[in-house]
């Protein structure tokens, strides 16, 4: 019987997507990739985005199964005999709580979910045709903000939290590229695109009241380019606009192409932080 989307919470339906993606691997045969796929195989995010009734459900189910399985080291090495089969019978076994949820996304699990499938369900063209109005959005100030707000995320603890969250527009952009019929031919755009959504992420991701001025400063900058996407259809001015009040156009000073604010200059050691929510 077909899921209602609507029925249920959250945890539910992404359980229920789960064991019914178990189910297809059984029938099918799980691929490690779909290089190797023969005949009927899938691979694992290939079953789940194939029995998602909900846009971006598939991209959360992958996480958790990730982040719980990895955990506890219970599933063999790929290598190993028997491994597609474990796969298969932990992702049948699984089961997604509230709490495992909160535990993976933070205390803002429930807008993250929600932000999710908004991202998921502008169609490829759409995100680039709209990202290439936005461009460049790579400027200083663009930077500076990420820097601010993967500090905060530190400092509270939380920067697994945050970084997987935001991880999760990376699945869905990434799924283009491994598409033959969705390849972006403007990589420029692509870039602004994906970056938009992470940027997106970044804020949604910190589930909780920024503390101080210069950090809701910081918030605005970086959601105002999704803001600006995903609020009209077809006023480009609007677009620009927005773009221009964020600060998203180029800056006189641009950043220097060798820093990447996402992956210079945090505290490695706060990477697989323990989480006290």
């Amino acid at each position: 019987m077909s899921l209602d989307p609507t029925a249920g919470s959250p945890a539910q339906r992404l359980t229920e997507l789960a064991h019914r993606a178990a189910e297809l691997l059984r029938v099918n045969g799980l691929a490690w990739g779909p290089a190797v796929a023969t005949g009927t195989q899938l691979t694992f995010d290939g079953a789940l985005t194939r029995t998602a009734e909900v846009p971006g459900d598939a991209y959360i189910v992958e996480d958790v199964f990730s982040w719980r399985s990895g955990r506890g080291s219970v599933l063999p090495n790929a290598s190993a005999p028997g491994a597609k089969e474990a796969r298969v019978d932990y992702l049948a076994r699984l089961e997604i709580t509230d709490a495992h949820l909160l535990d993976q996304f933070g205390t803002g699990w429930e807008q993250v979910l929600d932000l999710n499938t908004e991202i998921n369900s502008i169609p490829f063209e759409t995100w680039f045709s709209r990202a290439a109005m936005l461009m460049p959005v790579d400027t200083e100030q663009r930077n500076r903000a990420w820097a601010a707000v993967r500090d905060h995320a530190q400092q509270r603890g939380r920067y697994r939290q945050w970084r997987d969250t935001i991880e999760l527009a990376t699945l869905y952009f990434q799924a283009c590229l491994d598409s033959p019929d969705h390849r972006p031919a403007d990589l420029h755009a692509f870039a602004a695109a994906q970056m938009i959504g992470r940027d997106a992420m970044a804020v949604i991701a910190l589930g909780e009241r920024a503390p101080d001025a210069a950090l809701i400063a910081h918030l605005d900058q970086l959601i105002a380019p999704w803001r600006a996407l995903a609020g009209s259809e077809d006023d480009r001015i609007a677009y620009a606009a927005a773009a221009r009040q964020s600060g998203a156009i180029a800056s006189d000073l641009p950043a220097p192409d060798s820093y990447d604010p996402e992956l210079d200059d945090y505290d490695l050691s706060l990477e697989d932080a323990v989480i006290d929510d």
